[in-house]
C-alpha cells in the first residue's frame, strides 16, 4: 500500500511537469530514497547531529530525550518562485510527543539551535510542524509560519503565536501513513497545505500575502526532542521552480473523485466540510480587514531594513493581543503566587511565635514549681532544723548535769580521804555511820543519773526517726 501511495505521489508530479513546462523539478534542491547507508553524504545535502541515514528515510531524531538533528541543501537557492513538497512522519510511543520539525529557508545553514534543531534569530523563513503543547492551549499539533529578520526570538513558552504569519491546528503526530507538507511560495504569496493520511488530498492551513523571500538562501529540514520525544524522520523533500500560476497542476483536483480509501481518516464529505468553513473564515477575514493587498517596494540591496511582510499587520495584531493576554495571565499566576507566598512566610513567623510563647509558658511554669518547691523544702528544713536544736540543746543540758555530778562525786571522795586520814581509830564509828549515808546518797544519784539519760537517748532517736520519715 506505501509502495503505491508513493508511486501515486510521484506519478501525480510527474503529471504536473507534463502539464506544465514553466514548473521544473530542481534536482540539486531535492532529496529521495533509495539513500545509501555506507555513504557519508546525500547528493546537494549535508546532515549532523542525531541524523541517521537509512536505506529509505532520513532520521533526524530517535526517541530519546533532547536530541537535535538537520539535514541541509548546500547550494543556495536561485529561484524567484518556487513549490517544496516535504514527505515525513513524526511519531513515538509515548502519550505526549515533543517537540517537532521545521522546514528552512534561511540564510544561514545548519546551525543547531532551540527553534526545533535550528538556530533562534535567524533571518529568512521557517514553517514550524509544532508537536508539543507550552501554552497549554490544547491546539497541538501546530503548524506556524514564521518571518524573521534576525532580530526576533522565539516564543517557546507561547509557542510562538507572538511572531506567527498564520498557523492552524493539524493531527500530524502519529499518522497511519506518511505526512505530506507543501510549501509554496509564489507572487509574493506564501501558502502550506499539508495531508496528514498520505491521499493526496490537501488540506489549507497558511496563506499570506506580500511576502518578500530573496534568492540565494538555502533550504533545510531539522527535528529536536526535550523533555518529551518522537521519532523525527523525513522520506523526500521535493522543490520545484514555478512559472505561470494558471498553468500549474493543483492536486486539490483530486477532490472529484468519488472513491474514498477506506484508510483515510476524512472522507470527501468531511474535507468539503472543512473548505467549507475555510471559506466563511476567509470571508470573515476580508470582512474585518478588506481585500486590498499592497505590494512593497522591493529594494534587492536592503531587503530585511523593512518588514518582510507588511501585508500581515492584522495578524501581527491579533498575534500580540493574544500574547499581551497571555503575559497579563503569567503576570496575574505570578501575583498569586506571591500573596501564596507571603501567607506561608507569615503562617511559618505566627508557628514560630507560638512555639517560641509556648517555650517561655512551659519555662515560666517549671520555674514557678521549683521555687514552691525549694520553699517547702526550706520550710522542713528550717522546721527540721529548730527540732534538731532543741535535742541538741537538751542531750548537752543532760552533758552538763552529768559532769557536774562526776565532779561532785570525786570532790566527796577526797573528802572523805582526807577526813579518813585525820580520824583515827576514835572516830571510826562516827566515820563508818557518815561513809556508809554518803555512799547511799551517792548510789542514788548514780541510778538518777541513768534515769536520764536512758531518757534522753529514747528522746533523741525518736526526734532522728521522724527527720528521716519528713525527708
Amino acid at each position: 500500500m506505501a509502495l503505491l501511495r508513493n508511486f501515486v505521489f510521484f506519478a501525480l508530479v510527474l503529471c504536473a511537469v507534463a502539464f506544465n513546462t514553466d514548473a521544473i523539478v530542481r534536482e540539486i534542491h531535492s532529496f529521495k530514497p533509495p539513500f545509501l547507508q555506507d555513504s557519508s553524504s546525500i547528493p546537494y545535502w549535508d546532515f549532523g547531529g542525531s541524523t541517521v541515514v537509512h536505506d529509505d528515510k532520513i532520521q533526524l531524531t530517535p526517541e530519546a530525550n533532547d536530541r537535535m538533528g538537520f539535514v541541509w541543501n548546500g547550494v543556495p537557492v536561485d529561484m524567484e518562485e518556487w513549490e517544496v513538497t516535504v514527505r515525513f512522519k513524526i511519531h513515538g510511543r509515548s502519550h505526549i510527543g515533543a517537540d517537532g520539525m521545521a522546514f528552512w529557508y534561511t540564510r544561514d545553514r545548519m546551525q543547531m539551535g532551540r527553534v526545533f534543531g535550528s538556530k533562534d534569530q535567524f533571518v529568512g523563513l521557517g514553517v514550524f510542524f509544532d508537536t508539543y503543547d507550552n501554552n497549554g492551549f490544547g491546539d497541538h499539533p501546530y503548524i506556524l509560519a514564521m518571518l524573521n529578520d534576525g532580530t526576533k526570538t522565539y516564543d517557546h513558552d507561547n509557542d510562538g503565536l507572538a511572531h506567527q504569519l498564520d498557523g492552524c491546528k493539524a493531527a500530524l503526530r502519529n499518522t497511519r501513513g506518511v505526512v505530506t507538507a507543501r510549501i509554496k511560495y509564489e507572487g509574493q504569496r506564501l501558502t502550506v497545505d499539508y495531508d496528514v493520511v498520505d491521499s493526496g488530498l490537501m488540506q489549507h492551513c497558511i496563506d499570506v500575502n506580500n511576502i518578500v523571500l530573496p534568492r540565494g538562501f538555502y533550504f533545510g529540514v531539522s527535528g529536536m526532542t526535550g523533555g518529551y520525544y518522537d521519532n523525527h524522520e523525513v522520506f523526500s523533500v521535493t522543490a520545484m521552480e514555478l512559472g505561470d500560476s494558471s498553468l500549474h497542476a493543483e492536486p486539490e483536483k483530486v477532490e472529484e473523485k468519488e472513491e474514498v480509501d477506506p484508510m483515510f481518516i476524512h472522507t470527501k464529505e468531511e474535507n468539503d466540510t472543512i473548505q467549507k468553513l475555510h471559506d466563511i473564515a476567509i470571508g470573515m477575514k476580508e470582512r474585518l480587514f478588506g481585500t486590498e493587498q499592497v505590494v512593497p517596494d522591493h529594494n534587492e540591496h536592503e531587503i530585511f531594513t523593512e518588514p518582510m511582510a507588511k501585508g500581515t499587520a492584522a495578524h501581527g495584531q491579533l498575534a500580540e493581543q493574544i500574547a499581551v493576554l497571555h503575559d497579563e495571565l503569567h503576570e496575574m499566576k505570578a501575583d498569586m503566587d506571591k500573596a501564596l507566598a507571603l501567607i506561608a512566610v507569615g503562617v511559618d513567623e505566627l508557628e514560630a511565635h507560638v512555639g517560641e510563647i509556648m517555650a517561655a509558658m512551659e519555662l515560666h511554669r517549671t520555674d514557678t514549681l521549683l521555687e514552691v518547691m525549694k520553699m517547702e523544702l526550706d520550710g522542713i528544713a528550717a522546721s527540721l532544723g529548730h527540732k534538731t536544736v532543741g535535742v541538741d540543746r537538751t542531750v548537752q543540758g543532760l552533758a552538763s548535769d552529768v559532769e557536774k555530778l562526776r565532779e561532785s562525786m570525786e570532790h566527796a571522795t577526797r573528802n572523805q580521804a582526807i577526813a579518813a586520814e585525820k580520824t583515827m581509830t576514835t572516830q571510826e564509828e562516827l566515820a563508818g555511820r557518815m561513809g556508809s549515808g554518803r555512799v547511799g546518797a551517792i548510789l542514788v544519784m548514780m541510778a538518777l543519773f541513768q534515769v536520764v539519760l536512758i531518757a534522753a537517748v529514747v528522746l533523741y532517736r525518736r526526734l532522728s526517726a521522724e527527720t528521716r520519715k519528713m525527708l
